[in-house]
C-alpha cells in the first residue's frame, strides 16, 4: 500500500465517519488503530489527526506514541507534546 493510496483511504474513511456523526472520535480512533495494526502508519496518522481536532484524548496518546516510535513519521517533540497533553487531559 503506497502513501498516496493510504492517505486517500484515510481521507475517505474520515469523511464518511464525520458525515455520519460529527462527534465520531471513537470511530476514528478505532479505524486508525486498524490502519496501524496493518502497518499503514500514514493512514493511522491522518485519522488520528482528525480525531484530535475534535479533542479525543486517546487519539492524542496513540499519535504521540506513533510519532515517537515510527521512523516514517517520527517527530519526537510533537510526540512528547501529545502524550503530555493526553496526561494533562486526564488519561493515566
Amino acid at each position: 500500500c503506497n502513501d498516496t493510496t493510504s492517505k486517500f483511504e484515510a481521507t475517505k474513511t474520515t469523511e464518511s465517519l464525520l458525515t455520519k456523526n460529527r462527534e465520531a472520535p471513537e470511530q476514528l480512533y478505532s479505524e486508525a488503530n486498524k490502519f496501524y495494526e496493518q502497518g499503514d502508519v500514514q493512514g493511522a496518522k491522518s485519522l488520528l489527526i482528525k480525531a484530535i481536532e475534535v479533542d479525543d484524548v486517546h487519539s492524542k496518546e496513540l499519535l504521540g506514541i506513533i510519532l515517537l516510535k515510527e521512523p516514517k513519521v517520527m517527530d519526537v517533540k510533537r510526540g512528547f507534546s501529545l502524550i503530555s497533553e493526553a496526561a494533562d487531559d486526564g488519561l493515566a
